[in-house]
């Protein structure tokens, strides 16, 4: 264990913590010291595993206290430790890339999917996705960072930045003159509510030299009144801009028709879970055809994400199927090559 990594100050946690991990410190330091200037019996190696034992089960109490259920117990190790300093470098480096602030930071990078466009067979639209390419971690997945984000309030700036990189490839794209339709962006509905945000999105596709229209956003379900009237709002101020909007993760927890029809969202986003179930179940492809059909009636386009094989494919193809994403198409890839997907002319 290295002390001289460990944080010295923890201002969320029982200032009792931070006096017993400074104790360890204390004496794991004096344990270090020559022999001539420290008591010998500190020099022997029991006391060194008590001191790194104390550190690991100080930070393991300080992580994984709100991952255990009350009542009930877990047993820590090493494993849990690692985690732990992973965890903390990562969220050191999101507070550093939104302190430092610049849209053009190395260390986020754009990943995106291309999506098939059912009826022309081509590839015209794709989705953006995000990675971090860190010193110590190298290449870093969301699910390991944006949880972190988003609980300590860094997820916007991270999404402006993957909304200035994917416009700019766009230019650069369109003046290749490969074909694209758009590419979409998530967003959540939290940052939706930052001051100033539309303002700082309308700026951001400006000063990339496109049409709004060639940029896509996408949400997630509101869970609540107030997330709902939030994300009604930007809707309605995309809309006039030209942006196409997408529901994303259609299927997924509590699922509100009458709201989302109220969005007059553009495009409908049906998670891969739904078509897991539907490949397997009767009433789950039922289920499927009916809501697609009621898209696809009420003028909203429909895509599959998460299509693997060509059973799925087929299967949302006779689903109303507009576009089809996932894996039998292309994982993603670095938005640097999605041009080998286009047309060009």
């Amino acid at each position: 264990t290295r002390l001289n990594r460990i944080p010295r100050s923890f201002p969320n946690v029982n200032p009792v913590f931070t006096i017993i991990l400074h104790f360890f410190r204390l004496l794991y330091s004096m344990y270090r010291r020559s022999p001539a200037e420290s008591d010998h019996l500190l020099y022997y190696p029991q006391f060194r595993n008590i001191c790194q034992a104390g550190i690991l089960i100080f930070f393991s109490v300080i992580y994984f206290s709100e991952k255990v259920a009350q009542n009930s117990y877990r047993v820590f190790g090493e494993e849990d430790y690692q985690t732990y300093k992973e965890m903390h470098y990562i969220k050191s480096q999101l507070k550093d890339i939104a302190e430092h602030g610049s849209l053009d930071d190395e260390r986020v990078l754009v990943y995106c999917q291309p999506v098939r466009n059912v009826h022309t067979g081509t590839y015209d639209t794709a989705e953006s996705l995000m990675r971090l390419r860190l010193p110590q971690t190298g290449l870093v997945f969301p699910d390991r960072f944006i949880p972190l984000a988003e609980k300590y309030g860094y997820i916007h700036r991270l999404s402006m930045i993957i909304l200035n990189k994917t416009c700019r490839q766009i230019k650069h794209m369109q003046d290749e003159g490969y074909q694209i339709s758009r590419v979409s962006v998530n967003l959540s509905v939290e940052e939706l509510g930052e001051k100033d945000f539309m303002e700082e999105f309308k700026s951001i596709v400006r000063a990339a030299g496109i049409d709004f229209h060639t940029i896509a956003v996408e949400f997630t379900e509101s869970q609540n009144d107030t997330e709902y009237e939030l994300v009604q709002e930007c809707v309605s101020e995309f809309k006039q801009l030209g942006v196409c909007t997408y529901l994303d993760d259609f299927g997924t927890g509590y699922s509100n028709f009458d709201r989302i029809l109220s969005l007059k969202l553009d495009v409908v986003k049906f998670d891969r879970s739904l078509l897991l179930m539907a490949d397997q179940d009767a009433n789950s492809r039922f289920m499927l055809d009916y809501f697609s059909t009621a898209f696809e009636r009420l003028g909203y386009k429909v895509l599959y994400e998460g299509v693997e094989t060509d059973a799925q494919e087929e299967l949302c193809i006779i689903s109303h199927a507009d576009y089809l994403q996932g894996y039998k198409f292309s994982k993603p890839i670095p938005i640097e090559e999605l041009p080998r997907f286009l047309t060009r002319g």
